[in-house]
């Protein structure tokens, strides 16, 4: 067990050494500049300052910089299904040399999670409606098969409440947080299927104590807080099988209390180191990108 310990602590030894970036500049006193709106940011690791300079060429900027030596940088949080140039390989093809998007595999990935923004702890909330899932879908014209898996469920007699603009049949002027807090599912249906395209229909399912049903990022599994925590529809052919798994839930409570186990027991180590990619902030990443371009 020692020797394990003595090679962990080399290992790490080793890649903080390669991962090191040698650097003559004094960060503190010549921080990082950002091209764009103004704003100091005093809890980044790096020194970091945002907006314009008349004396200082900044080291990097949003959107396409017109001067080579400046560092261009992608941010958004749109799905590149419907904005083709936040592929991380067409924004490198661009010329974008940080990227920042909600795909993980970006330089600095700018997720929907949060434990600051989402209190997903929360404990659970009596379910008091009848129906069993809500929804709130207001893009009709989504690039997947989200409306038609509505209209399914309907028709196999899952009785749904739905608070947007597509298929509405409840008053859509409602807190969605706290209206969600009285459902046993929501239909965490996303406008596009995207890899990592996880939006806070999802995370204030988890919130709400709502189970939620998922069409969206065909790896949503890997943002499941717990074994048998969300339900995901990946085709149409899944839809009976699903609706037939809802009804189980809302009719057994031991089954439902066992999807929302995670809620009392804590979620799975995997669905923390997720949530906490959040709490340095994409933005302390975005400089940290940025220094070590300088």
């Amino acid at each position: 067990e020692v020797e394990d310990d003595e090679d962990v602590r080399l290992c790490e030894e080793r890649l903080e050494r390669e991962d090191g970036v040698p650097h003559d500049r004094d960060f503190d006193k010549d921080p990082v500049l950002v091209g764009g709106a103004a704003k100091d940011w005093n809890k980044c690791s790096v020194g970091c300052e945002f907006g314009f300079s008349a004396t200082k060429t900044p080291d990097a900027t949003f959107g396409i910089a017109p001067d080579p030596t400046v560092e261009s940088i992608l941010r958004s949080m749109e799905s590149s299904q419907y904005y083709s140039e936040n592929n991380i390989a067409v924004a490198r093809g661009r010329g974008y040399k940080i990227v920042m998007t909600t795909s993980l595999s970006s330089d600095v990935p700018v997720g929907y999670f949060s434990w600051a923004e989402y209190d997903i702890m929360a404990p659970v909330p009596p379910k008091t409606k009848e129906a069993l899932a809500a929804a709130f879908i207001s893009n009709c014209g989504a690039r997947n098969f989200r409306l038609q898996a509505l209209e399914m469920l309907e028709n196999l007699d899952v009785k749904i409440d739905s608070y947007g603009s597509c298929h509405r049949n409840h008053d859509g002027k409602v807190d969605k947080v706290e209206t969600l807090k009285r459902y046993k599912f929501s239909l965490a249906f996303e406008n596009s299927n995207e890899e990592d395209y996880v939006t806070e229909k999802f995370f204030q399912s988890l919130v709400t104590g709502a189970i939620p049903v998922v069409i969206g990022a065909p790896n949503i599994q890997e943002f499941s807080p717990g074994e048998g925590a969300i339900l995901h529809i990946k085709e149409l052919d899944d839809v009976p099988s699903i609706a037939k798994t809802m009804k189980h839930i809302a009719s057994n409570q031991e089954a439902f209390n066992q999807s929302l186990r995670w809620k009392y027991d804590g979620p799975s180590d995997s669905f923390k180191a997720l949530i906490d990619m959040a709490a340095v902030g994409p933005i302390n990443y975005g400089c940290v990108g940025v220094y070590s371009a300088c």
